[in-house]
């Protein structure tokens, strides 16, 4: 897999199913198995690395099986914690492909968990992204986020579903907290759902989604302004 990538030929079939089986293994119970995939992902170039993480959280099809939703997830988690450890130039070199990557995946709406793990993607990515290029895709990517906030809301209220609105909530705040006075557009949109969430969320077990709901509204407001 290695040597494939630094030789700048593109990945198999067989490459990318190993690195899926990879991902399954860096989140194995047995600490063994999670070294021995820890020690082999370390070896991967990075810019290889990044491919097969946005196929796999794209669940791209290329003539082999679709990764499974734990590896999507994973490959989310695994997206975020590489924006964290090589931030800013990993946003600066891949801000479009992992920002529509993360944002598609949080569209799909076949698997809660792995919508949850591209919200948080996504959270920790646009933290270390430069403003300049974040408001490239404020327009697209709030667009997508109050969609996704729509459906969540009506599954909350017809099936109680949460994870991913709890998640995605928080997504929402941290937007606003990075692209600040330029949220002011998008503040009616927004607002009449997550006090609509405020007002349904009373149950015991809801108590975590009212509580991120409401820091997400105060985060909101200060990013606004008061006269907002």
């Amino acid at each position: 897999m290695a040597a494939t990538a630094s030789a700048g030929v593109p990945a198999t079939v067989s490459e990318k199913q190993e690195f899926y089986q990879l991902l399954k293994n860096l989140i194995n119970p047995s600490c063994m198995v999670r070294r021995q995939a820890e020690e082999i992902y370390e070896n991967i170039p990075g810019l290889c690395k990044t491919t097969f993480l946005l196929d796999a959280v794209r669940n791209r099809r290329a003539g082999y099986e679709d990764p499974h939703p734990r590896v999507r997830a994973a490959a989310c988690t695994t997206l975020g914690q590489m924006a964290t450890d090589f931030a800013p130039n990993f946003q600066k070199k891949f801000h479009e492909t992992v920002i529509a990557a993360l944002l598609r995946t949080m569209e799909n709406q076949g698997n809660q968990r792995v919508q949850s793990h591209a919200a948080s993607a996504l959270i920790i990515f646009i933290e270390d992204c430069p403003k300049s290029l974040l408001v490239l895709y404020v327009d697209s990517m709030v667009k997508n986020l109050h969609s996704v906030l729509v459906i969540k809301l009506q599954e909350l209220i017809r099936n109680g579903t949460k994870l991913a609105l709890e998640q995605l909530v928080t997504t929402i705040a941290s937007v606003a907290d990075t692209i600040e006075e330029k949220f002011v557009p998008y503040y009616d949109i927004f607002m009449p759902s997550l006090k609509h969430i405020v007002e349904l969320a009373v149950q015991k077990e809801l108590k975590l989604l009212r509580g991120k709901t409401i820091e997400c509204i105060s985060h909101i407001g200060l990013a606004v302004g008061k006269e907002k």
